[in-house]
């Protein structure tokens, strides 16, 4: 039986990248492609999404569980390659390109035309934020690491399934309503090991196996979703944490007691949030609707696409209206309209069809 409400909460994180990747537009604490006037809204709003990129790992490793009950291995290998690989290429190749254009302009006026600029997108490596001009993946880095994972942890996942004896001492760690909390900790000592410009595969790894583990058996989520308030308090409760920490002492992180400390709180705090999200998804998104099997399936094609809109209509409207709230709403609202426009066409042909890995 399908589970619905893994596809809702995959689109609610599609769609919740619109109204997050404008706030980073408006962040006083980092960089961007193209900059507003930084404003609290927007800066406590970018904060407070540490949720949903590892809920969207997690979401996968669940998927993950579905595809390997009716696939091989080399079914399922070659169906991550045409549905993730291809894709991240043809984004690299002809989706990021305009965005670094854009960044470049916007911060240092350049006078190039696009094509020229193109030898330096594919040959300056220096920082893979992009938000200068110099090459990037973009958002496409959840593509790069979500392939990797997925290969990678292809034989672990083959000895869950087969070992009955692993499986249900999981089975029984993780459908306890404390002991699944554990992971937290888990999280927060493997977040010690290097990350790739600010993103640890690691931390992610792990989440995308928590996600495939979660499905063994319906009495673990069964049990998330009777335990949800829990979860959502001790979120709201972890989340309040950080922001009186980061308005008094500032983010620390790092060996220090201090920053041990609120490394334990803040992934500590990501977790739980997934098994509330879990929780509440399972309770009142278990469902199919006609919205659900249109965007579920746009849904890929626009986390491709929808930061370069994103970018190029945010130069132009910083350029041209002055009031923050109508940036805001103008850049979201215009890029989801030429996200969708964009995928109707791309729905329409084979070949572009294939180029996004649309099914």
């Amino acid at each position: 039986m399908r589970k619905h409400y893994i596809d809702w909460l995959r689109n609610i994180c599609i769609l919740f990248l619109f109204p997050f990747h404008t706030a980073r537009i408006f962040d006083g604490n980092e960089p961007n492609y193209v900059q507003g006037t930084p404003h609290l809204f927007t800066t406590n709003l970018v904060f407070l999404s540490f949720w949903f990129m590892p809920l969207m790992f997690l979401l996968a490793g669940m998927s993950s569980r579905f595809s390997l009950a009716s696939r091989t291995n080399k079914q399922y290998i070659k169906e991550r390659f045409l549905r993730l690989f291809v894709p991240l290429f043809v984004g690299i190749l002809i989706v990021m390109p305009p965005q670094g254009y854009i960044a470049i302009k916007f911060h240092y006026d350049y006078q190039y035309s696009f094509f020229d600029y193109l030898k330096k997108f594919f040959s300056d490596f220096s920082d893979l934020s992009g938000y200068f001009g110099s090459f990037t993946p973009g958002p496409l880095w959840f593509i790069i690491f979500l392939f990797v994972i997925s290969i990678l942890t292809l034989p672990l996942m083959r000895s869950i399934s087969k070992s009955n004896k692993i499986k249900s001492q999981l089975i029984k760690l993780f459908s306890h309503p404390l002991k699944i909390t554990i992971l937290g900790l888990a999280i927060t000592v493997i977040s010690i090991l290097p990350s790739i410009g600010g993103k640890n595969i690691f931390v992610y790894g792990l989440i995308f196996m928590a996600g495939f583990i979660l499905t063994l058996d319906d009495k673990i989520c069964e049990m998330i979703e009777k335990y949800r308030l829990y979860y959502l308090i001790v979120t709201i409760i972890g989340s309040i944490t950080m922001l009186i920490e980061i308005y008094t002492v500032g983010w620390l992180d790092g060996f220090s007691t201090l920053g041990i400390i609120f490394s334990l709180i803040y992934y500590f705090t990501i977790w739980i949030s997934l098994l509330a999200w879990i929780g509440y998804g399972k309770r009142y998104l278990n469902f199919k609707a006609g919205f659900l099997s249109y965007f579920s399936k746009a849904a890929f094609p626009i986390y491709i696409i929808h930061q370069t809109y994103l970018v190029i209509i945010g130069y132009f409207i910083l350029r041209s209206v002055n009031i923050f709230l109508l940036q805001y709403i103008s850049i979201i609202t215009l890029t989801f309209m030429i996200c969708l426009i964009t995928y109707e066409v791309i729905r329409r042909f084979r070949l572009t069809k294939f180029l996004f890995g649309i099914k």
